[in-house]
């Protein structure tokens, strides 16, 4: 038996016992998602992938950045570290995939509010999105006031520059 004891002038987090590793909240975050007869194959977006003219309509930067995955496992891995909560969120469907974000709370206020621990969430319903293929449609969908009001106001989705990765 291996015991894990705190470092002098460190305490441990007991939320961090609460919350898995990236991997493991992912497969329970897709079982949460077959469990809801949704698409459980997850793909991670963030702010600057998608916009939304209105409520019922979403339009996504498609394929999205390989690099998606492992930005949403880093930021998920410093919510997990701070120990505030952390928050899988699907926002949409596309092309087979649930459009996911992981979202963080700012503060104490924010965590008792919303979540604690590993909170698992879905938009109901879930809409479609409808991809944009075309990398110079993509540039012309960023020009629309949309597209720079949803950038403006955020939605609690994260910003892969807000977070250190650009």
């Amino acid at each position: 038996m291996v015991l894990s004891l705190p470092l002098p002038g460190t305490a441990r987090n007991p939320q961090l016992d609460q919350i898995p590793p990236f991997e493991e909240a992912m497969s329970r975050f897709s079982d949460f998602l077959a469990s809801k007869d949704l698409p459980n194959e997850i793909v991670w977006v963030f702010r600057e992938d998608f916009y939304s003219p209105s409520l019922k309509r979403h339009f996504v930067r498609y394929p999205l950045p390989p690099e998606n995955t492992a930005v949403a496992d880093s930021y998920f891995e410093s919510g997990r570290t701070r120990g505030l909560g952390v928050q899988l969120r699907g926002l949409f469907e596309i092309e087979g995939a649930t459009g996911a974000t992981v979202w963080l709370p700012n503060d104490a206020l924010d965590l008792e509010e919303k979540i604690s621990g590993l909170n698992l969430s879905v938009a109901k319903p879930l809409l479609r999105s409808t991809p944009v293929w075309s990398a110079l449609a993509w540039r012309i969908h960023r020009l629309r006031s949309a597209y720079r009001l949803n950038q403006a106001h955020g939605f609690d989705i994260p910003c892969r520059a807000e977070i250190g990765h650009t």
